[in-house]
């Protein structure tokens, strides 16, 4: 993070890194849990490779959306794809809503008191 210290576009740098971390780590969950029904796994140990990218992921997408939106309001100089990451940013919002959504109707299902 001390890099991004410099930049005359220091926000965007940061929420591109946020965007770029999500993504890797977006796509590292689709290839584990495919993964991980062909190989013997421990339990436990495939709960937290699931679990720990999932709460990473919760906690950059709205660090990232945060330091693009701070992007435009400080007027940093234009970059051409500052318009994609939000879209990116805006997307992985939407999908982790929609988990949440998910998960949140699931437990109401079980009626759990």
């Amino acid at each position: 993070m001390l890099a991004f210290q410099d930049s005359p576009q220091r926000n965007f740098n940061i929420s591109k890194f946020c965007y770029k971390v999500t993504f890797y780590l977006f796509i590292w969950l689709i290839a584990f849990t495919q993964l991980s029904k062909l190989m013997q796994v421990n339990a436990i140990v495939s709960a937290l490779l699931v679990v720990l990218p999932v709460l990473a992921i919760c906690v950059l997408i709205p660090c990232g959306l945060f330091f693009l939106i701070k992007s435009f309001v400080m007027k940093e100089p234009f970059h051409r794809y500052r318009i994609l990451y939000l879209i990116g940013h805006l997307f992985f919002l939407l999908i982790m809503i929609g988990m949440i959504v998910a998960f949140s109707s699931d437990i109401a299902r079980y009626n759990i008191k």
